[in-house]
């Protein structure tokens, strides 16, 4: 599938927004379920639903006309009818006159239950080389979104998170291999996502968040700044369903620093077959 959109893996989206004061929460979930999205209200959870639901988000901030504190999250979605439907969430919330700040993200969630459960062996090659993988292209993939997403501190470099704030990945490469070899060992053997921020990952504000791989199933992309846009979104489900087919055909990911230049995103492009 390396290169091409995995319909059968699905894909989950949590969008970050602000909402007019002339409106609110409600407002906007009667418009989405007037669209045959079905979506509800509810309070703070990380629970995932049948349902798109709307949340708060203390983290996004409002301004004069438009209040924060709103999250977008949808249930699980696979495929074109997935993507259909996110476009209508999308054209709601452009309708409604909602808008994103740069306190805003766009998370996406791509299922990878069948690979980490497929056997320990497979689970600790996927986890290692997903990890080397955004670690190599990590900036491309920022060059890819806005500067301020990468400032707000939501979405923390790899680097910096998974090998010690060592943003030079030319020095002590053996080390920091090894050292991930014995993390991710660790990681498979417990399942747990207490064993997961202990060993391996302890800010789930990164660019790649696997806190939730044994809960959910599923990898979180929090590189990219907010959008109610659909291009934008759906290019950013395909990429990053790319990037997870391509880890999950390669046997060894080769860690090293790749040009932050046009040289670099064919690099990328490659890497992912697009």
């Amino acid at each position: 599938m390396r290169g091409h959109f995995n319909n059968e893996r699905d894909f989950g989206i949590e969008i970050e927004f602000l909402i007019p004061r002339s409106s609110n929460q409600q407002s906007v979930a009667r418009s989405l379920n007037a669209m045959g999205v079905s979506t509800r209200v509810e309070s703070y959870n990380h629970t995932t639903r049948p349902h798109w639901k709307i949340v708060n988000d203390v983290s996004v901030s409002g301004n004069n006309t438009h209040s924060g504190g709103n999250e977008l999250v949808s249930p699980r979605l696979r495929g074109q009818s997935g993507l259909d439907e996110l476009k209508k969430v999308c054209e709601v919330l452009t309708m409604l006159g909602c808008e994103v700040n740069s306190s805003c993200g766009l998370h996406v969630h791509q299922d990878v239950t069948n690979i980490v459960n497929e056997s320990d062996a497979n689970a600790q090659k996927f986890l290692k080389n997903i990890v080397l993988f955004c670690a190599k292209y990590e900036n491309i993939i920022y060059k890819l979104i806005s500067p301020s997403r990468i400032r707000n501190g939501y979405s923390t470099p790899v680097r910096k998170v998974f090998f010690n704030g060592d943003m030079r990945l030319n020095n002590q490469l053996s080390t920091i291999k090894n050292s991930l070899d014995k993390k991710v060992k660790i990681v498979v053997n417990d399942k747990s996502e207490r064993s997961t921020s202990n060993n391996l990952q302890n800010n789930r504000v990164c660019g790649l968040n696997l806190h939730k791989i044994w809960e959910r199933g599923s990898i979180e992309f929090r590189y990219h700044n907010g959008t109610i846009n659909f291009d934008k979104i759906k290019s950013w489900v395909v990429l990053t369903n790319a990037i997870i087919n391509s880890v999950e055909s390669t046997n060894f990911v080769k860690l090293c620093n790749v040009p932050n230049s046009s040289k670099g995103l064919a690099s990328f492009r490659g890497a992912i077959g697009f």
